[in-house]
Parts: C-alpha cells; sequence; structure tokens
C-alpha cells in the first residue's frame, strides 16, 4: 500500500509520562527519507514493495532532564504507524 505521508511522533516515556521532543514530534518525516537501492531523496508519497532508508537527529535542549529513558520512535501515516521502535537512552551534559 502506497504511503501517501510520515508523520514522526517521537516521545520520551518519562515515569509513565510521554513527553514529545520538540522540533521533531508531529513534523513531516518525508524529508528525511531516501531509496535505499540508490540514496536518493524519496519524496512522499512512497511506493509499495520499495525499500527506503529514514535517517533524522535533533538537538537535546539543555532544558531536558538529565536522566534515564526510553525514547519510542514512531513514523505515522494518518493515525496509523508504518513503523515504531523504542530505544533506552540517557540524557547528560556535553
Amino acid at each position: 500500500t502506497e504511503v501517501k505521508e510520515l508523520t514522526n511522533n517521537v516521545f520520551a516515556n518519562l515515569g509513565g509520562l510521554p513527553l514529545p521532543f520538540i522540533g521533531v514530534s508531529g513534523m513531516s518525516a518525508c524529508p528525511h527519507v531516501k531509496r535505499a537501492d540508490n540514496g536518493q531523496p524519496a519524496p512522499c508519497p512512497l511506493a509499495a514493495n520499495v525499500e527506503y532508508v529514514y535517517t533524522n537527529q535533533f538537538p537535546i535542549e539543555s532544558f531536558y532532564p538529565q536522566v534515564p529513558l526510553r525514547v519510542h520512535w514512531a513514523l505515522n501515516d494518518g493515525q496509523k504507524d508504518v513503523i515504531c521502535f523504542e530505544v533506552p537512552a540517557i540524557i547528560t551534559k556535553r
């Protein structure tokens, strides 16, 4: 099935509360998608049965608490997760 639009849904699970990462959660993921076979940008919509690579990064703001947490990252097409994962992370000072 074609994916018309991809939206980032990125939040930290901190003490059971989902806290969105400012500047990335709710933003379009489409500018960060490339075709896996040639590395060329692949703006949305994304065709079915084609392999894509998604990369993104964002700053950790100074007001974020310095704590261990779990980061949940999902790419949504409307209200449906196309892909999601969780990773443990620790926010520290540089």
